[in-house]
């Protein structure tokens, strides 16, 4: 027996009492395999364990890289954001409110809520897109700079990167051609594609912008070093003079 609260979403069931049956028909057991040299074969083409750890290693390491990267980018996306000049369309600004409320709405319905319960009394649609209008001019602003750096750098999807995305996405075969071609023409049908192109552009240019980061940051620290080495050259004639 459960007792919901008096504040609860659903005004069916907020404050009433409710009885719940449940029957057991099956428990099963969860047994996990030995971690040993055999279960590392089983899993892939590895020698043995020792083998399988160091491939774990090495992509926990990789992961770790990409996501520093990536952080890196994002704040100088973010610092470049900041200090551009950039006319930001109301059309754009609306069409990213509309998104933020319908994922909301779609968000809501998957945990048994609707909008009208997440807004509640008084409170209307337009209310709610008055609150999320900050973050919709600043995403579309980033959204416009993103853009103007690919336009910039020629900074492009692939055929090849977008069937791998969209394998990804969808959970195909990257060899099955022909799943992946009916998949992407069914995209192009729904309006969907052009998503899917500018995450590709975006994820390019965010690793461009590491990339460059990280070279600036190797040239930077070559100059200091050859500004030290110059550095005690000077004094070391400044000391064979003084002698």
């Amino acid at each position: 027996t459960v007792t919901f609260p008096s504040e609860y979403p659903n005004s069916e069931l907020a404050g009433k009492e409710a009885v719940f049956k449940v029957v057991v028909r099956e428990i099963k057991e969860k047994v996990l395999p030995e971690i040993n040299d055999e279960f590392a074969r089983d899993v892939g083409d590895f020698a043995d364990l020792a083998e399988l750890k160091a491939r774990i290693r090495e992509n926990l390491a990789a992961e770790r890289a990409h996501l520093a990267e990536l952080e890196v980018a994002e704040q100088l996306v973010a610092a470049v954001t900041a200090g551009a000049e950039v006319e930001v369309p109301e059309v754009l600004v609306e069409r990213r409110l509309e998104r933020k409320v319908r994922d909301l709405a779609v968000e809501l319905a998957h945990r048994g809520r609707s909008l009208e319960d997440f807004l509640g009394p008084g409170r209307t649609e337009e209310d709610l897109k008055a609150e999320l209008r900050p973050a919709a001019v600043e995403e579309v602003k980033r959204a416009l700079v993103l853009e103007a750096i690919a336009k910039a750098e020629g900074i492009e999807a692939t055929p090849e990167e977008v069937d791998r995305r969209i394998a990804k996405l969808m959970g195909l075969d990257e060899g099955d051609k022909a799943a992946l071609g009916e998949m992407r023409q069914r995209l192009i049908r729904e309006g969907r594609l052009e998503s899917v192109l500018n995450q590709i552009r975006i994820d390019k240019v965010l690793e461009f912008l590491a990339q460059s980061a990280e070279i600036a940051e190797e040239r930077a620290a070559e100059a200091n070093g050859a500004a030290r080495a110059a550095e005690a050259a000077g004094a070391e004639r400044r000391g064979e003079g003084e002698v």
